[in-house]
């Protein structure tokens, strides 16, 4: 398992109690003008990558 799955499985873990994540991988919060509502840089591009990931496996 690559580094970018451990952090898309991280990013999907942190909510599990089903609550509305804006961390969660889905195709409302992979649209682009979301990106910048995320505080981090770093989690900002972790996020993005799990994006692409989730659109081109």
């Amino acid at each position: 398992m690559n580094t970018q799955s451990l952090i898309a499985l991280a990013l999907s873990l942190a909510c599990l109690a089903g609550c509305e994540n804006k961390y969660d991988v889905n195709e409302k919060n992979c649209e682009p003008k979301n990106f910048m509502k995320l505080p981090d840089d770093q989690k900002r591009e972790a996020f993005i990558k799990a994006c692409l990931e989730r659109i081109t496996p």
